[in-house]
């Protein structure tokens, strides 16, 4: 997994946030200062910098960006105008997210070996190292990843504490939830899950309230010193984030874009970015635990009563973003999958859907390698056919604007009329970017002698006027350049050679 994220990320230039959350994590560190970036909580961002105070970088504070909170120009000057190289800063701070992912991957291989045996952890532990969608995400300077592990170790210390009732167990559970809100404000989810969890295991314990208090005290602790309740920065963003949420967000799905979202946008997102493994073992697993072939213990209902809330949540959710909201019903769902298959009623079937679960499995991680961030399972018709489903950070987060770089330099191509979703500087990567016509510009388009590139995102409608670029659409592409950034060679008169190869 970590072989994979590794050198998969060193050819990807920033996603979209990249550069705010890192900025604003160092800034955190040096300056204990929160205005950068509230709408995400600081401890992922935080962690992520900390490599940082141990090398040759600067934080711009005396540029305007700074006062004026322009978290934007701020975080561009820092990655693009710093002492050392862009791609250095990213590698150290991409460096502990991939930390982080393995940290969640073994946590989960302990927890599972302990209460259900070693075939069941080494399972669950390989669905999780081959996970695409895990691997694309475990690896960004975003709050993701880290929101994941923090929501897995909160809920199996909460199964634990509930099983033991021993006060130092209900210190760990505390003192987990705290740090998974200080990771991501979508996590205030834990709370009821945690009360659905309390009442499933009869008695609750008296204390358990407490839980509250002690991650309210870790929350603190990671303000300090600026906490100043009620007008605590964590409450404050937390408001930010819910009137986000009510006002919507600019989303697309099956060909369509909504302000407000759609009630199946995270079904639909499950169907087709879900390995077809693990819908497989899934729905072995129903028909298992329905026949009463299985019957789940307490920890297997509790995973995936909280795998089931959060996925409820992330429904009833007006943002509609991607995969990556969900991610961290995926780690329970693993053990949940791992665990009833190695109780399942041993047999030819049962070997025979383990074996090609596997196969299967191996075979869409390694297929999609390095492009991990555009995985669609087989069924949906893998990277090629994303857009017909989902843009944004299922595809396209900016992410490849180097693999462009290496593709037009391989074919001395000086630079491209850009349609680009993302925060990367071309000029870093020395890449000319110039004006891409729009379908209502004939004009334009009749002089065009350009190479076009653009953004599936743009390309597609999202976050630019309905219909600026299905001019191109109309074309068959020349190259699609990590399944994100699409191109056209429309120069009045082509190089001669042969036809580039359709992904780079």
């Amino acid at each position: 997994m970590a072989a994979a994220q590794w050198t998969s990320i060193v050819q990807e230039s920033q996603t979209w946030d990249e550069a705010v959350h890192l900025a604003a994590g160092l800034s955190y560190l040096k300056t204990r200062d929160f205005r950068m970036n509230p709408e995400h909580p600081p401890l992922g961002k935080t962690l992520d910098a900390l490599p940082l105070l141990w090398m040759d970088v600067g934080l711009p504070l005396a540029h305007p960006s700074w006062g004026q909170h322009d978290e934007l120009t701020f975080g561009g000057i820092f990655l693009y105008q710093n002492r050392l190289p862009a791609d250095t800063i990213l590698l150290a701070a991409r460096s502990v997210t991939i930390l982080l992912a393995l940290v969640l991957a073994v946590s989960l291989a302990v927890w599972t070996r302990k209460h259900f045996g070693a075939p069941a952890a080494l399972l669950a532990l390989f669905l999780c190292a081959t996970d695409p969608n895990l691997i694309a995400h475990g690896r960004y300077v975003t709050t993701d990843l880290i929101a994941a592990l923090f929501i897995f170790l909160t809920v199996v210390s909460w199964i634990r504490y509930l099983t033991t009732h021993r006060d130092r167990d209900l210190v760990v559970a505390g003192a987990l939830l705290g740090l998974a809100l200080a990771s991501k404000f979508s996590c205030v989810v834990l709370a009821p899950v945690l009360a659905l969890l309390a009442l499933l295991r009869r008695p609750v314990p008296r204390r358990a309230v407490l839980v509250l208090g002690i991650a309210a005290l870790v929350v603190a602790a990671l303000y300090a010193p600026r906490f100043r309740f009620p007008s605590h920065l964590y409450l404050t963003g937390l408001a930010d984030v819910w009137e986000h949420n009510r006002s919507g967000h600019s989303s697309y799905l099956l060909g369509q874009i909504s302000e407000s979202g759609w009630w199946y946008y995270f079904p639909v997102v499950f169907a087709v970015k879900t390995p077809l493994a693990v819908l497989l073992l899934l729905a072995a697993g129903l028909w298992w635990v329905a026949a009463r072939r299985v019957r789940p213990s307490f920890e297997q209902i509790s995973l995936a009563l909280a795998a089931a809330v959060f996925f409820a949540a992330s429904m009833a959710a007006r943002i509609n973003l991607g995969v990556r909201h969900i991610l961290p019903v995926y780690p329970l769902l693993f053990i949940v999958l791992a665990t009833i298959v190695a109780q399942a009623p041993n047999g030819l079937l049962k070997r025979l859907l383990l074996g090609g679960a596997l196969a299967l499995q191996l075979y869409e991680s390694a297929r999609i390698y390095p492009h991990y961030l555009a995985f669609f399972n087989l069924a949906a018709g893998g990277p090629k056919a994303g857009p017909r489903y989902l843009l944004d950070s299922n595809i396209d987060w900016g992410q490849d604007v180097k693999k462009l770089a290496a593709y037009l330099k391989a074919r001395d191509i000086p630079g491209v009329c850009i349609a680009y979703f993302g925060n990367a500087n071309f000029e870093y990567y020395k890449v000319g970017a110039d004006y891409l016509p729009h379908t209502d510009e004939p004009d334009k388009r009749a002089q065009f002698d350009c190479v076009a590139a653009a953004s599936v995102t743009p390309l597609y409608g999202l976050y630019t006027a309905p219909g600026n670029y299905d001019w191109l659409r109309r074309m068959p592409p020349t190259a699609k350049i990590g399944y994100s950034i699409y191109v056209w060679d429309l120069r009045k008169k082509p190089a001669a050679g042969p036809r580039p190869p359709e992904v780079q």
